[in-house]
C-alpha cells in the first residue's frame, strides 16, 4: 500500500481502505476524506458525524486516490482514482493552490492555504490534464516514492 507494507490487492489492505473510506468520507456535495473521526481541528460539523466525520483534507483524499491508482489493472480501473484527482483539481483555488482542508458543506478552504503537503500528494498521485488512456498504465504511485 502507501508505505509498502502490503500490496494494494492484499485482502487486509483492501478491507482496511474500504473501512477508512466508509467511515471517513464526507457525505456532502463537497465529498473528500476526513483525517480521522470527530477531528476537532477547524471542525465545522459537531452533530452529524455519520454524515461528516471531519472536514475533508486534500492530503487524505489524495492518499485514497493513490491507493485506487495502485490497484488499477486496466484503464477502466483507473477511473475511481482519477475521479479523486479531478476532485482535488475542482476544489483548488483559481490560482491552483490547495488548502489544508475544506469546509464540508461549502468547499471553502480552511486553515493553511497554500499547503505544500496537499500539492505534493496531489502531484504524487499523478495530477495531470491527460485524458483517460485506452490501455493500462504503469502504477503512478509506487510505494516509497
Amino acid at each position: 500500500m502507501l508505505l509498502g507494507a502490503l500490496p494494494p490487492d492484499d485482502p487486509q489492505a483492501v478491507s482496511t481502505l474500504q473501512q477508512v473510506e466508509e467511515r471517513l468520507w464526507a457525505r456532502t456535495d463537497v465529498g473528500g476524506l476526513a483525517r480521522y473521526h470527530d477531528d476537532h481541528y477547524q471542525q465545522m460539523e459537531r452533530h452529524d458525524l455519520s454524515r461528516v466525520p471531519g472536514n475533508p483534507w486534500f492530503v487524505c483524499t489524495m492518499w485514497l486516490a493513490c491507493y485506487r491508482l495502485q490497484r488499477a489493472q486496466t484503464a477502466e480501473d483507473l477511473v475511481p482514482g482519477l475521479k479523486l484527482l479531478e476532485w482535488a483539481s475542482e476544489r483548488a483555488l483559481p490560482s491552483g493552490t490547495m488548502a489544508e482542508q475544506l469546509h464540508p458543506y461549502t468547499g471553502e478552504p480552511l486553515s493553511v492555504s497554500p499547503l505544500i503537503w496537499s500539492h505534493a500528494d496531489a502531484s504524487r498521485a499523478g495530477v495531470h490534464p491527460a485524458p483517460l488512456p485506452s490501455k493500462p498504465l504503469p502504477v503512478l504511485c509506487a510505494a516509497g516514492t
